[in-house]
């Protein structure tokens, strides 16, 4: 019956983000049976891939943006310094970065269980995830290429 009532649950946010995109009238991917949409934005610096993503058993949903660069194994560290700096500075989201794996991502999780998903909460997730990839993107991508420094990043923030 929890099981059950679970899925009901997913399913409800994943057609409400459905809703949303169409409210929006932005194009987008969906798949019914991962729960999964997808679309593109531009972006001011780069085109970004997003994604919502319903995950029924932890009864949350994220929207997530992969950076579009690729991150050297010499640069990782680097990358995974500055995305915690800039997590310091954030309301809603975070960057998720690793010393092992290449990419960087930016996430917003919203947890779904006991209460009612609106289009607006869900239109301010893309919102919000793309101005703040806009905010910060240049600046992870230039450190990740070697072309800003670690000291140099932390003195942008400052600005």
């Amino acid at each position: 019956m929890e099981e059950r009532m679970n899925l009901q649950r997913a399913r409800e946010t994943y057609e409400t983000v459905c809703r949303a995109m169409e409210n929006a009238e932005w194009k987008f991917e969906k798949d019914d049976d991962s729960l999964e949409v997808s679309l593109g934005m531009n972006g001011d610096a780069f085109p970004m891939r997003c994604v919502y993503r319903i995950d029924k058993e932890r009864k949350v949903f994220g929207l997530y943006i992969p950076l579009p660069f690729d991150i050297p194994e010499d640069r990782r560290i680097h990358l995974c310094l500055a995305a915690n700096l800039i997590n310091w500075q954030l309301a809603d989201g975070s960057f998720e970065c690793s010393p092992i794996k290449d990419g960087i991502l930016f996430r917003v999780t919203q947890c779904y269980d006991g209460c009612t998903v609106s289009i607006d909460q869900v239109q301010y997730m893309i919102l919000i995830a793309c101005h703040t990839v806009d905010e910060y993107g240049v600046r992870l991508k230039d450190l990740a290429e070697g072309n800003l420094e670690l000291d140099g990043f932390v003195e942008s923030l400052a600005q």
